[in-house]
């Protein structure tokens, strides 16, 4: 990993927001460590799963549809969903 690489994990690390990265079917590819507090897992243990791997279906539904509306539209969408 190159060192500007480690540097923006490490602000994103550091941050109290919850930030992921997902690939098209949903997947976590990246998680911050808020993230992993919240779901209760490791970083590690968070890669490859979906919403339907660590929320009750009626939040994961939602959530995944939220996050189909980004990908249909190309744009932000405004999404807060209380876990």
């Amino acid at each position: 990993m190159s060192k500007q690489a480690e540097l923006i994990e490490d602000l994103v690390d550091s941050s109290d927001a919850a930030i992921y990265l997902k690939d098209g079917q949903g997947r976590f590819i990246m998680v911050n460590r808020k993230v992993a507090e919240l779901a209760k897992m490791s970083k590690e243990d968070l890669i490859g799963k979906t919403d339907f791997d660590i929320l009750p279906k009626d939040q994961a539904d939602r959530v995944r549809s939220a996050d189909q509306k980004v990908t249909r539209s190309g744009a932000a969408v405004d999404f807060t969903e209380t876990l």
